[in-house]
């Protein structure tokens, strides 16, 4: 497992990979990502591999990302959608 030092140098390549696999939303100001949809994505599964868990658990409390319950199981999570706030983490 990471440190929480070595996860938080990720978080903002992280919020690159969320912008770049998810979908901006009408408003322009949120970006929205199923979790079935970061760790299904070739780049980010070889890059993160198995810290995306704490990545996502780390930006949450951060207040980076935002999404319902606290871990997240491949096959069960699928559709949890995870929203980064562009106000907050750029554009």
């Amino acid at each position: 497992m990471a440190s929480e030092w070595e996860i938080d140098g990720l978080l903002p390549e992280f919020v690159e990979e969320i912008k770049r696999i998810g979908k901006l939303e009408e408003s322009g100001l949120d970006v929205v990502v199923t979790f079935g949809d970061l760790y299904k994505d070739d780049k980010c599964a070889e890059k993160y591999a198995f810290m995306l868990g704490d990545l996502l658990r780390r930006a949450k409390v951060k207040k980076m990302v935002s999404y319902a319950g606290s871990w997240l199981k491949v096959g069960a999570h699928d559709t949890v959608t995870i929203t980064l706030d562009l106000r907050r983490h750029g554009k």
